[in-house]
């Protein structure tokens, strides 16, 4: 599972890096903000939906607005409303998160491929 998460965790950080069109800042400030975010809710000083909130803010501070990534954030705050409210296990939430999250970086990954086959003109070499 920890392996699986790191995956994950290394997809987001190219998912970031390919969302990202102006100012870039390093996947190393983002992987810090995130890891430190997951941290503190996992030791109860934030709470599950908090936590996603404050992800989703400095998300879009970093990166700007990304439809994609807002949809992404919008699904996961209310999966952690979920957890709040006792309907779901953060663990349970948490793959789910994951899952998409994960699914999101192989789409962004392959449109990357596609792009890149395609000369200036939009001409398959």
């Amino acid at each position: 599972m920890k392996s699986f998460r790191i995956l994950v965790m290394l997809s987001f950080v190219l998912l970031s890096a390919c969302a990202s069109m102006h100012q870039a800042p390093t996947s190393a400030s983002w992987d810090k903000f995130h890891s430190e975010t997951i941290a503190q809710r996992d030791a109860g000083k934030l709470t599950p939906l908090q936590a996603q909130l404050d992800l989703w803010s400095k998300y879009r501070e970093m990166f700007g607005e990304d439809a994609t990534m807002n949809g992404f954030y919008a699904y996961s705050v209310k999966l952690m409303s979920s957890v709040e409210a006792g309907k779901l296990s953060l663990e349970d939430a948490q793959a789910l998160i994951d899952a998409r999250e994960n699914e999101i970086s192989t789409r962004k990954i392959a449109e990357m491929k596609r792009d890149q086959s395609f000369d200036a003109y939009g001409n398959p070499p």
